[in-house]
């Protein structure tokens, strides 16, 4: 739509209103009118003007003192003013100037110099207005978490605030940018689905939501950048609109990170995957298995009854297990509060002997650095967590070792950021994509999510809620030194607040 300039006419006589109505309603503009000072101040408050042509001789509040009043109004300081009169001498012309006027038109009024000056200041003001609208937009912009570009009809960058320049990797600094968006796009992220881009720059019909592509693709526009070995995953939502004043003839386009949305739903979907199918096929084999007791125990012997009952009995563990798991999960989010208590590194050291005597088939050699008196050391995790951290850790281990009997080394070290422990296995390695998935909720290296896996992927997750939850950190790295049956083998790495061991909290963390 045509932007049509808005003029305020103020003249306290009745036929010089008509009379400049005549002169511009044919040129374009929006006329309004005020017969004297205060209706001017009035409405041009309401709507203030591209121009106002303001007659000096009124009665009551004269031409220059409107001017005076409309230079101190916040919103209307810069309106342009072209001062009317009939007065032709120097004296009154310095009096508009001092008084803010812009301009200044003598009665009687000449048609052609009228339009012709008119024309020239609103397309002057309008310039002013896109230069002050550009401004805002760009420091707006440029604060903003989204990327904003604009673009020309063909397609081409005009404008791109940091944050598209960093999606996109554009030169920064406000370099000139100089390209085609799709083609630079294109270059660095897959366009998807590829059917809402065939008719880019156009609006597609369909849905908005990612996860209803595989059912409707005409819906709205993605760049993926799919998981390398350097990069994870990323989705950026490609919203785009008519620029409007910005560029009347281009386009607005933001790009919004989605990332994090869709890991949440797919780790969502994970989740009733995997913990649908853990608790669905306990629950089968012991409803089955009860049910068959008590309607056919007469006609099964001893045998069969015994069999059925061993499929129910071990139904019931591994249901009981599973939640277990669950709950556990649950129980360690309350384990980073302060008052929970601390544990001392020897208090580490003994649950690391109890839990080696506990599961047979490990071995674990323990070292310590940098630390005199482990009775004397203690870190911000409470003597429980410890527990559940490594026992989980170690369980891991082992359930994921091709042997299932692992050899373990776990240092535990005094670092400037406080207390690293670290459990090296002599399993297996995982590949570089699954090493930053390993502390998500229900997340398990299975890429079709059979269920096969035993567990429920809670475990590393547990360790991470607490760690993380007490200000520490959580890595995860393959082995660089091969084992002597040439398994490279898992690191799992820790990085623990430690704290003063006092006895009061020291014995409570231990305890618990």
């Amino acid at each position: 739509m045509d932007y049509k300039s808005t003029i305020l006419i103020v003249d306290d006589e009745e036929v010089g209103r008509e009379n400049l109505e005549d002169m511009l309603v044919k040129q374009g503009y929006s006329l309004i009118f005020a017969a004297d000072g205060p209706e001017c101040l009035t409405k041009a408050a309401e709507t203030p003007p591209d121009v106002i042509l303001l007659d000096v001789m009124m009665p009551g509040m004269d031409g220059f003192e409107v001017c005076r009043r409309l230079r101190s109004h916040p919103l209307l300081a810069e309106v342009p003013i072209i001062m009317v009169t009939a007065l032709d001498d120097r004296a009154a012309r310095l009096t508009g100037i001092e008084a803010g006027a812009d301009d200044f038109i003598s009665k009687p009024l000449d048609r052609v110099e009228l339009r012709a000056r008119l024309q020239t200041i609103t397309r002057l003001n309008r310039y002013r207005r896109l230069l002050s609208q550009r401004a805002r937009f760009t420091w707006v912009t440029e604060r903003a978490d989204d990327a904003y570009l604009i673009l020309n009809r063909q397609g081409e960058i005009q404008y791109a605030n940091a944050q598209a320049r960093s999606y996109l990797n554009l030169p920064q600094n406000d370099e000139p940018v100089n390209g085609n968006f799709l083609t630079i796009a294109q270059s660095q992220y897959r366009c998807a689905p590829p059917e809402a881009w065939e008719t880019w720059p156009h609006l597609p019909d369909g849905p908005t939501h990612p996860l209803e592509m595989a059912r409707d693709p005409q819906g709205a526009r993605y760049l993926l950048r799919p998981e390398t070995i350097i990069h994870e995953s990323a989705w950026l939502q490609v919203d785009q609109m008519e620029a409007g004043n910005q560029m009347p003839d281009g386009y607005l386009v933001r790009l919004h990170d989605v990332t994090a949305q869709i890991i949440e739903e797919r780790l969502q979907w994970t989740f009733h995957a995997q913990v649908s199918h853990k608790l669905k096929t306990p629950l089968t084999h012991l409803m089955g298995g009860v049910e068959l007791l008590m309607n056919d125990a007469a006609h099964l012997t001893e045998e069969q009854k015994q069999s059925f009952l061993a499929l129910v009995h071990q139904a019931s563990n591994q249901l009981e297990q599973t939640l277990h798991s669950i709950f556990e999960y649950v129980e360690s989010i309350d384990m980073t509060y302060p008052e929970r208590g601390s544990c001392t590194i020897a208090k580490i050291l003994s649950t690391i002997t109890h839990i080696e005597q506990a599961l047979a088939a490990v071995t674990i050699s323990a070292t310590l650095k940098n630390i005199r008196n482990p009775d004397q050391v203690s870190v911000a995790v409470s003597g429980r967590a410890m527990e559940m951290i490594l026992g989980q850790l170690i369980e891991n281990a082992q359930k994921f070792h091709p042997n299932h009997s692992p050899n373990l080394v776990i240092g535990i070290d005094q670092v400037p950021q406080g207390i690293r422990l670290q459990i090296c296995d002599d399993g297996l390695t995982l590949p570089d994509g699954h090493l930053s998935k390993i502390w998500t909720p229900y997340y398990q290296a299975e890429k079709y999510f059979t269920g096969q896996v035993k567990g429920v992927g809670l475990g590393l997750s547990m360790v991470a809620a607490i760690i993380l939850g007490v200000g520490g950190a959580c890595r995860a790295y393959n082995r660089a030194d091969e084992t002597s049956d040439g398994e490279a083998g898992l690191v799992i790495e820790l990085i623990i607040p430690a704290m003063p061991a006092t006895g009061k909290s020291q014995s409570a963390g231990d305890q618990s």
